[in-house]
């Protein structure tokens, strides 16, 4: 387990030094290894591994501008989720979306791989069903 904290908290410092490499643009959507590897040649291939956590990985792989763009419009079908919903409805979809922030805090698989992606995307479809008061079918 220290290894893997160890190697968690270097992640980190990497990502800090390719947001300053590469700055307000970004390194482009799922560029963010290859940008390592350019930025440290020495390292084994399997050692390259993108930050675990995903509003990181945003900001390193948009950029500034890209990574706020996302989140606002994140920010705001989220709030037309909830503000939209009748009596028990937020209920339901809250704990949804906070499970979905935990885990994007924990791993990068929800935008890095396609398991990821289905899930996330799921949560939405389910946050949708339930704005429009039923079940997704």
């Amino acid at each position: 387990e220290a290894l893997s904290f160890t190697k968690r908290i270097a992640a980190f410092e990497e990502a800090r030094i390719t947001l300053s490499a590469y700055g307000g643009q970004g390194t482009g959507l799922g560029a963010a290894t290859v940008a390592l590897r350019q930025l440290y040649p020495e390292l084994s291939i399997w050692e390259i591994q993108p930050v675990h956590n995903v509003p990181v990985l945003l900001l390193v792989e948009l950029g500034a501008g890209g990574a706020g763009i996302l989140g606002l419009v994140w920010f705001l079908v989220s709030r037309n989720s909830i503000l939209n919903t009748q009596n028990s409805k937020p209920i339901v979809f809250a704990p949804l979306m906070i499970c979905l922030v935990i885990l994007l805090m924990l791993d990068h698989y929800l935008w890095t791989l396609p398991a990821g992606l289905y899930v996330s995307g799921l949560v939405g479809w389910t946050g949708r069903g339930i704005d429009k008061g039923s079940a997704p079918s």
